[in-house]
């Protein structure tokens, strides 16, 4: 118990103590202090009776967890309860609240709750038209159970509650909410959830929702009943739960159109929209020798009606070994088994019969370090020894292909496990580094300038006998048993073994600028190294073994940062080959007949530009957005697309912009920006966000004013999550007071 006051007088006649507030040196009131355990309170005045142990508080202002209470007078009785006369109630720690609820008669037990008579709300000290008959505010740290009560609601032209249920404080660890909206009509939608948290351990929730939906009228032929639902688990492993092992879970099955009879708003409109659902389960480890992964996911695509299932899938990773003198080998084993059936038809036998299933091996042995070639100008190139791919595959069906009197292709599934195995040789690689260098005279604002290629080859090869006495590729004949073509057996199958022999090589260009500029210190100048171009790349390659087409397309791309843009990407596609009138590439290269290099079938180049107050004041004033409160910044981006990958050519600008405006530190605006050039259209997501901050209560408002309804959502509500409930929302689908 402690005690502070400017004046203490004791009478010990009358058991009683006396503490008086006083005025400090500039003025101010020197308030009496008191403090006893998790209590405190502030007034001018403070009696204390020793013998009967109550005390007398004058113009008291005690704070009760997240609440303030107010009274002219309040006495503390023995037992620590509180008892007050015209008393308020508020979240807000101004001296003289913003709102608060007055009411003539308050309990406090310290600790536990607070509660009053007829009271009702006062905002600004303007009495609102908002009575209640008695309020009861909990003041318990500890989890309690209790109603949660319920707010109005009016959908598709009923009314009803919303959210009426109960909150169960099962443990330390696990709660539990029952949610029910229900309408005049019939209509409802049950909410429960079980949310559970370990610290340092795990944390998710199960829950289960149905919805009962009266849709047309009733009596009518329209006449429609919908019944949907929906159920989840999460299981999220903490990162300090354990060194090696990880689990993780996301289970939502939803009826089909579950989506379409939730609550519309800002946040549902999305999901209503969805045409799809997601649900996946994994667990990893990961050790010192490798690790294991197994995963299983589940995909429900309700516009098609089907389910495509992935599990079990389990991937066994072997760490890099040492092999011999330098040569190390990794391997990788992996199975996995999908099918895609329609939603009606999933729980049958069928489901297993149309199961892809297979196995696959990987084993890399490579050489870990590159060699030097020591002759002449050769010991400046760095050879990377190839290494040795070999894959084993274990396929439980094949595919055979026939033509029937139509041409019409014919495909026969063969249920029987079969083995196959492919071998490649790869990466050998001849790369180096060139340096060049321009110095500029001492004294100048740039130092000097580097420029930095990187150029490299890389070969690889499949060899053909390795496939050919396997049996992979089948002859596709006509009835009169001419060769269509060539297919493969695993084409359908879960892996599929390279088939064809190969023998390419693949190139890239890599290149950096950097540059040293001058800038000033407090005391003096020093140079600063400056990436002007991060990366300036063009890649390609050639295909020795095709039958045409040898050269793939060549690919170029640029990333910069210019000093006034934040970044620059371009990206760049060349096809080396002319097209014929449909659009085609033809065995004819560009180069061959008109000295170009290609032709070109894509370009795209992004930028955006960073913008705030700060970089328009000076050094020296820059202090002036922490004393005016006033601030803005500005985030302008810009693309341009142009693709031509046939005769025809489209082209598409975009600008963006986003930015938020500051006006004080409890007044802000931010907004997004999209503008489509070409058709001088304004994206449909293209938002504005209002928030004022009202001291204790906080405003918010947001508006998207292009899209082809008005949608817009707009909240008041106290900053205390004690009053969470007391809150007014708008938007376009739904009126809500709570």
């Amino acid at each position: 118990m402690t005690l502070t006051a400017d004046t203490v007088m004791i009478f010990l006649d009358k058991n009683e103590l006396h503490a008086k507030s006083g005025i400090d040196s500039v003025g101010r009131v020197k308030k009496v202090k008191f403090e006893d355990g998790d209590q405190n309170f502030e007034a001018p005045e403070m009696t204390y009776n020793f013998k009967t142990k109550k005390g007398k508080i004058i113009k008291v202002i005690t704070g009760e967890q997240q609440s303030y209470v107010l009274a002219d007078v309040a006495k503390r009785m023995p037992n620590d309860d509180i008892f007050i006369a015209k008393g308020k109630i508020t979240t807000c720690e101004h001296e003289d609240p913003h709102f608060y609820f007055l009411s003539e008669r308050l309990k406090v037990k310290p600790g536990k709750f607070i509660v009053a008579g007829p009271t009702h709300l006062v905002i600004r000290g303007i009495h609102t038209p908002i009575l209640l008959p008695f309020a009861f505010f909990p003041n318990n740290k500890k989890r309690k159970s209790g109603i949660l009560i319920p707010g109005p609601a009016r959908e598709r032209g009923y009314s009803g509650f919303r959210e009426l249920g109960y909150h169960w404080a099962i443990n330390d660890y696990m709660t539990a909410d029952v949610l029910t909206d229900f309408f005049f009509d019939g209509s409802f939608r049950s909410n429960s959830v079980l949310n559970y948290k370990k610290l340092y351990k795990y944390d998710g929730s199960v829950s289960f929702r149905y919805n009962q939906i009266q849709q047309g009228t009733r009596g009518l032929s329209d006449d429609f009943l919908a019944r949907d639902f929906a159920i989840g688990w999460k299981f999220n492993q903490d990162a300090k739960a354990h060194p090696k092992s990880r689990f993780t879970a996301n289970i939502d099955a939803k009826s089909p159109t579950f989506n379409q009879t939730q609550v519309l708003n800002n946040f549902t409109a999305m999901n209503a929209a969805q045409a799809y659902n997601r649900s996946s389960i994994g667990w990893s480890w990961n050790d010192k020798w490798g690790g294991i992964q197994t995963t299983a996911d589940l995909n429900q695509n309700f516009g098609r009606k089907e389910i495509s299932m992935r599990a079990p899938n389990l991937t066994v990773r072997l760490n890099q070994k040492p092999l011999y003198k330098g040569i190390q080998y990794r391997t990788t084993f992996e199975m996995r088994n999908e099918v895609t059936t329609g939603d009606s038809t999933f729980f049958t036998a069928q489901t297993l019969q149309k199961m892809n299933s297979g196995m696959k091996g990987n084993t890399v042995i490579e050489y870990g370090k590159s060699v030097r070639i020591p002759f002449g100008f050769l010991r400046y190139i760095n050879l990377t020894v190839p290494n040795i791919n070999i894959n084993a595959y274990g396929n439980f069906s094949t595919t055979r292909q026939s033509l029937d009197e139509n041409n019409k292709i014919i495909r026969d599934t063969v249920r029987a496990y079969r083995t196959s195995y492919d071998v490649s040789l790869g990466n050998m690689r001849l790369n180096t580094k060139i340096f060049g260098t321009f110095k500029f005279k001492d004294g100048m604002y740039v130092k000097g300038i580097r420029h930095i290629i990187d150029p490299s080859v890389s070969l690889s090869y499949s060899p053909y006998f390795l496939f050919s006495s396997q049996d992979i590729n089948r002859d596709l004949k006509d009835v009169n048993g001419n060769i269509i073509r060539q297919y493969s057996i695993y084409d359908q199958s879960m892996y599929r073994p390279v088939a064809r022999e190969n023998l390419s090589l693949s190139y890239s260009l890599n290149n950096v600028l950097e540059g040293k500029f001058k800038q000033k210190n407090d005391t003096a100048y020093s140079y600063k190294k400056v990436n002007l171009i991060q990366a300036l790349n063009a890649t390609g390659g050639y295909n020795f073994l095709a039958d045409s087409l040898k050269w793939s397309d060549i690919n170029l791309n640029l990333n910069a940062n210019p000093g006034f843009l934040k970044t620059l990407n371009v990206n760049a596609t060349i096809n080396p080959y002319e097209m014929d009138s449909a659009g085609r590439s033809i065995n004819k290269l560009m180069y061959t007949n008109s000295g170009t290099l290609g032709r070109l079938t894509l370009f795209n180049a992004s930028t955006n530009i960073g913008l705030e107050r700060k970089n328009f004041l000076p050094k020296q004033s820059r202090d002036l957005i922490m004393k005016d409160g006033f601030n803005w910044t500005m985030n302008i981006g810009y693309t341009f697309t142009y693709r031509k990958p046939g005769q025809i050519a489209t082209l598409n600008n975009t600008i963006t912009n986003g930015g938020s405006v500051t006006f004080s530190k409890s007044f802000s605006l931010a907004y997004t920006l999209d503008i489509n050039i070409k058709d001088i259209n304004i994206g449909q997501f293209t938002n504005v966000n209002i928030k004022k901050d009202l001291h204790c209560w906080e405003m918010s408002l947001i508006w998207f004013p292009f899209q082809t309804n008005i949608n817009y959502m707009f909240s008041i509500r106290p900053k205390a999550g004690l009053l969470r409930d007391l809150e007014y929302k708008r938007n376009s689908n739904q009126q809500r007071i709570r």
